[in-house]
């Protein structure tokens, strides 16, 4: 408990609360019983508490529901985002843009999605459920009605305005923030332990497959219409078929749920009397954990942003360099899309699971798993951009191999971040890690390599082959992206279980709180039962805090 005490003292925001709640039972537990009973009487009428009722229907059968929902709408997102690069070459013809400007759609994606992750992560630890218009469900709601309603939209752009293309595109990002930052941070309160690890990694393996999906979808709709505008209408009617599902079958799940009473009232108690969001942040940064698996995963990003929406380029231009037919040349964007899909699939389940079993010799394997992934890839990319010209074959089997590499740590990462973050920060957390692994990878790379080709093909003739020349080129600097993000995953396996410990030694004092802070007697037990029993203990954490 001393121990607990003075790391108090370095804590700040919902750290500090949490720990205040073991604090207030060393000081007061022999108070407590008279003078909390009082308060739990007068404070359960004001505060905004869950019914039980509402417990009851977020366990069960309706957790795996909510979670398939959340899995459908994960899917049509990354689909989504992956349709523009499987029809981005119809689009630099149709708007009559460089490699450039052709770089800034995934750029002005993904800048308005990061910047608004933190806002929306923000609102997502504060709201509560139940309500509609400020709660996680209606978070949800809202971004999927808008990311769908613009993509819709945006398909109807004239050919002579590729300006309102980018402010759609943006626009768009505004509304997958809104889903991004809420939807593990619910997944982690439908779920505990292994279920919460094979949860996100089913949560996960959209994030391929649904790229896949979107490579495939965007080539065959393309190919059918000789146009690229029908591809951006495929998923808006899915994701409005997602909004009527979330609205019916989905039950918004309270914070810590899955890490049983004490957990729920200590986070309720943080949602009731929340901390500033700059005292969020700085708890954040000392987490030293969250901050290198952010550093890992902007490389991560980097390089996975570049692959989708540049690989499909090179492959094309790589058989068009060879004197192929178009044909032939739009046949790779298909493979890519299945090669994605695939490797998502194999690497994300694989990587996990070697993890799982390697945290039977040492806790830090989450960690080491995630920077042999990455440090696996670097030989792989090489062997692919040497190849994939005049070994096409090969150059797909060395793609399949460097995005299994990749997608070895994507669950395991969003795993890592749940466990040392407690559960009135995970939704701040996921929106701050999705910004800073954004702005540091994806949002940088489409365009810097777009601006890197320009740069090598400038002064010399516009042939397919030049362009593929200085397209592979540019894509070499991946190879040192993901060297140091293998470097913060290694640095990260020394911080990881120390971390662990710190969350687990914070929620054990919160449980110990709750426990004590039970102050009905036996006569109001005999009368109500279990009845409410969530809802006095939300009571007595926030009386606490």
């Amino acid at each position: 408990s001393s121990s607990l005490l003075d790391d108090s003292r370095a804590q700040s925001g919902s750290h500090r609360r949490y720990v205040a709640l073991a604090s207030q039972t060393q000081s007061d537990a022999g108070a407590n019983a008279s003078s909390s009973s009082s308060t739990l009487a007068s404070d359960e009428d004001e505060a905004p508490l869950v019914t039980e009722r509402h417990h009851r229907r977020c366990s069960g059968g309706s957790a795996y529901v909510s979670a398939g929902l959340l899995c459908l709408v994960n899917l049509l997102n990354y689909a989504d985002r992956s349709t523009v690069a499987a029809v981005l070459h119809r689009i630099k013809s149709s708007f009559k843009v460089d490699f450039k400007d052709s770089g800034l759609l995934q750029t002005c994606f993904i800048l308005s999605y990061m910047m608004l992750c933190p806002i929306f992560g923000y609102l997502g630890d504060r709201g509560q459920p139940g309500r509609l218009l400020f709660s996680r469900k209606g978070i949800m709601l809202l971004g999927v009605c808008l990311w769908s309603g613009i993509t819709l939209a945006s398909s109807f752009v004239p050919n002579s305005m590729f300006g309102l293309l980018l402010v759609s595109r943006s626009l768009v990002g505004v509304g997958e923030a809104s889903y991004a930052t809420v939807s593990a941070p619910i997944i982690a309160d439908l779920f505990a332990h292994d279920a919460r690890t094979w949860a996100l990694i089913l949560f996960n393996l959209q994030v391929p497959f649904g790229t896949g999906v979107g490579f495939v979808i965007g080539q065959l709709v393309s190919d059918a219409t000789d146009g690229w505008n029908w591809a951006l209408r495929v998923t808006p009617p899915l994701g409005l078929l997602c909004v009527i599902l979330l609205a019916v079958c989905f039950r918004e799940p309270r914070r810590g749920q899955s890490e049983g009473p004490a957990a729920t009232a200590a986070a309720a108690a943080a949602a009731i009397n929340p901390s500033r969001w700059l005292d969020d942040l700085r708890a954040l940064s000392k987490i030293s954990t969250f901050v290198l698996t952010t550093l890992g995963l902007s490389s991560v990003s980097f390089v996975t942003g570049a692959l989708a929406l540049w690989t499909p380029e090179m492959l094309r231009l790589s058989v068009l360099s060879r004197d192929g037919s178009q044909s032939e040349a739009g046949s790779t964007t298909l493979v890519f899309g299945v090669l994605t899909c695939l490797a998502g699939i194999f690497g994300v389940i694989g990587g996990t699971e070697l993890a799982r079993r390697l945290r039977r010799r040492t806790a830090r394997a989450d960690p080491l798993v995630c920077a042999g992934g990455l440090m696996l890839s670097v030989p792989f990319l090489m062997a692919t951009l040497l190849t994939v010209r005049s070994y096409l074959v090969l150059g797909y089997a060395f793609i399949f191999l460097t995005e299994l590499a990749l997608f070895t740590n994507w669950a395991l990462v969003t795993d890592m971040c749940m466990r040392v973050c407690l559960p009135s920060l995970r939704a701040t957390a996921t929106g701050l890690s999705l910004l800073s692994s954004h702005l540091l990878g994806d949002a940088t790379s489409p365009y810097l390599l777009g601006l890197l080709t320009d740069w090598f093909r400038a002064g010399g003739s516009d042939s397919y082959y030049r362009q593929f020349i200085a397209l592979r080129r540019a894509m070499y600097l991946g190879l040192f992206v993901l060297v140091a993000g293998s470097a913060a995953f290694m640095a990260c396996a020394i911080r990881y279980p120390e971390d662990c410990r710190r969350v687990a030694k914070i929620e054990e004092a919160a449980l110990i709180a709750a426990a004590n802070n039970r102050c009905l007697d036996d006569e109001d037990d005999g009368e109500t039962g279990n009845e409410g029993e969530s809802e006095r203990l939300v009571a007595a954490a926030a009386t606490v805090a």
